[in-house]
């Protein structure tokens, strides 16, 4: 199934409208996110008419208040939702985010929240170091990339000045396949072996 999606789902929703602030969505566990604290406070120190950051988890509550600033301004957290309800959600934002630390192994294979949020029609905000597997997959030219939490600033102050970004039709890949990143995956594994 493309996406892990059926199709029936993928479209079901509405984008939002063409003002108001850049809706950017995390959905998904966030143990090992490290650098996501500095991401909400990003969000937070923008002007509440530019960007919101909503945060999709089942992460529990003291994990949640270390990685997210639970509380502060243009950050909201919901609770685990159903997939149709996911997806209902996901259509209603601009950009889905994923944050990646240099030691996550995401770098050399893909998260399925890539392929979700494809799936839904969102343009995707990836924050990290250079060179994540995800940018030679399928829908790469779907893409925004922010080195740091300053550049995802100058980022969304931009996307909210242009009235927000222009969403693409949604894109259905299947995971098998995406095959980029399990080739540097295999060539990464012989050199640590040879």
């Amino acid at each position: 199934v493309p996406n892990g999606v059926r199709r029936e789902e993928v479209g079901v929703g509405t984008p939002p409208e063409d003002h108001g602030p850049v809706r950017v969505v995390f959905a998904g566990e966030l143990y090992g996110y490290a650098d996501f604290r500095p991401l909400s406070r990003a969000f937070a120190a923008l002007p509440s008419d530019v960007a919101e950051l909503h945060v999709v988890t089942p992460t529990d509550a003291s994990t949640l208040r270390r990685y997210v600033g639970v509380g502060e301004p243009n950050v909201v957290v919901h609770p685990p939702m159903s997939r149709p309800d996911l997806y209902r959600f996901l259509r209603g934002c601009d950009l889905g985010l994923v944050a990646l630390t240099r030691d996550y192994p995401y770098l050399d294979s893909v998260p399925a929240k890539y392929f979700d949020y494809l799936a839904a029609g969102l343009l995707v905000l990836y924050v990290g170091p250079e060179g994540p597997a995800l940018l030679d997959e399928p829908g790469a030219e779907r893409v925004l990339v922010a080195a740091d939490p300053e550049h995802l600033s100058q980022l969304l102050l931009e996307q909210h000045a242009r009235g927000g970004p222009r969403r693409p039709q949604p894109l259905l890949v299947d995971r098998a396949e995406s095959s980029a990143a399990l080739v540097r995956l295999a060539e990464r594994l012989r050199s640590a072996t040879d």
